[in-house]
């Protein structure tokens, strides 16, 4: 089947007109605006790349350390999107668009981003309408996180949400790129009703953790966290 996947799904983001900040000073948030960044739809740099971006497959497989990311697409839902944070010109600005943009003001080389979520899908369907089209842009990073609308839309079946991990997770190694997902915080600090699936929850993060250590695939463990349990890091 022929991929959907167009070069102007692409926006290129640069690094600021100011040097990053080095790493003892870093951790000050920039107020940066990724979406605003530039899509150039005729130029190399919105088009795949294949030449030498692949000699370093191995060590990449192994979660060692990269020097530079040049293409980073993320999967998701809502929370991948960005939905319920502004950025105060009418959209959204989620972690994703932040991460880019840290990312690109810490390397010299731009960094080309896609984000491909979708609020509202469940982890089968992250899977099957998301990842095909990720993978034939050659990513060498790839984040991936689902799982939360399957834990509140009534029966939640997790060995089928292991199984989506289980393919996305390989797939995405095995294609030689840094795959990086996380863990849900202890949902009821951030929503009351998060008692009823909170159970639901520690079962998700357990599947994460356990596929992901299997796979090389990097977690940032938000449970293990409680200043992630803060709702003003989730929404205004």
């Amino acid at each position: 089947m022929q991929s959907r996947v167009q070069p102007a799904y692409f926006v290129v983001v640069r690094r600021e007109k100011a040097p990053p900040l080095t790493a003892p000073q870093y951790g000050g948030a920039r107020s940066t605006d990724t979406r605003s960044a530039f899509l150039d739809h005729n130029s190399q740099q919105a088009r795949p790349s294949i030449v030498g971006q692949r000699d370093d497959l191995e060590q990449r497989r192994k979660n060692r350390y990269v020097a530079t990311f040049r293409r980073y697409v993320a999967i998701g839902d809502s929370s991948t999107e960005g939905l319920e944070d502004p950025d105060g010109q009418g959209g959204y600005r989620g972690w994703a668009d932040r991460l880019a943009q840290h990312i690109a003001d810490a390397q010299d080389e731009p960094l080309e981003y896609a984000n491909l979520a979708i609020r509202g899908l469940r982890m089968k369907e992250i899977r099957v309408s998301q990842l095909e089209d990720a993978l034939a842009m050659q990513p060498d990073l790839l984040t991936v996180f689902g799982g939360v609308n399957d834990l509140i839309a009534g029966p939640c079946d997790f060995d089928s949400i292991r199984a989506d991990y289980v393919i996305v997770f390989g797939q995405a190694r095995r294609q030689g790129a840094t795959v990086l997902s996380f863990t849900m915080p202890d949902p009821t600090a951030i929503n009351p009703l998060g008692r009823y699936w909170r159970e639901r929850a520690a079962k998700l993060n357990a599947i994460i953790r356990a596929e992901a250590e299997s796979r090389g695939v990097l977690v940032m463990d938000f449970e293990h966290y409680p200043v992630a349990e803060d709702p003003r890091l989730w929404f205004e």
